[in-house]
């Protein structure tokens, strides 16, 4: 069901170029059709949309081969964790069966090490930080925000999710550095 799209861009353009996002919304219909729940549904749909992200970060010249995540790794996990929802640990997971697979019976442990570090990087990160019971309280909420005397709007959303992916990246521990946070981040946004 992942690539299920590949077929019909093969035909279409001659490449699978954006797969992904087809292959979601032909999976999404499927899933509704076999009367899937909502929340199924969605879980299908974010799995075939971001199946191949994983194996694309394991793969990026300056990703950690071993380890616990930090930095800008973790802070991509986060944010993948964000679009992918509770389909991230199955994304993991699938990574080096998606490698050994698109590789065939030639395929040795070295080619696919990469999926297979970040399939363990992935879980690490998802069930010591990322999982909806492994995230902290956040520091603010709107309503802090408001007080600073930004106005009601998507800025208010965007300030929220940036400083709460700083908290999560472990660069914010106290609600006095999410205040201070807040007001040199929301300065530069004001001259942007």
């Amino acid at each position: 069901l992942h690539d299920c799209a590949k077929p019909i861009l093969a035909r279409e353009q001659g490449s699978f170029a954006g797969h992904e996002q087809r292959g979601a919304a032909l999976a999404a219909a499927r899933a509704r059709a076999l009367r899937l729940s909502s929340a199924e549904t969605d879980w299908v749909r974010a799995f075939v949309e971001w199946h191949t992200q994983p194996n694309r970060l394991a793969r990026q010249p300056n990703w950690p081969t071993a380890g616990a995540l930090s930095g800008q790794a973790l802070r991509l996990v986060y944010r993948l964790s964000r679009a992918a929802g509770a389909a991230l640990p199955a994304l993991a997971i699938f990574a080096p069966a998606d490698c050994w697979g698109k590789r065939g019976a030639q395929t040795t442990p070295e080619q696919c090490a990469p999926s297979q570090a970040i399939a363990a990087q992935i879980l690490d990160a998802y069930y010591t930080r990322l999982s909806p019971r492994a995230l902290p309280p956040p520091l603010l909420d709107g309503r802090d925000i408001l007080a600073r005397g930004i106005p009601p709007g998507p800025r208010v959303g965007a300030l929220l999710e940036a400083l709460r992916e700083a908290q999560v990246c472990g660069e914010i521990h106290t609600r006095d550095a999410a205040l201070r946070w807040l007001s040199q981040h929301a300065d530069d946004q004001a001259t942007e």
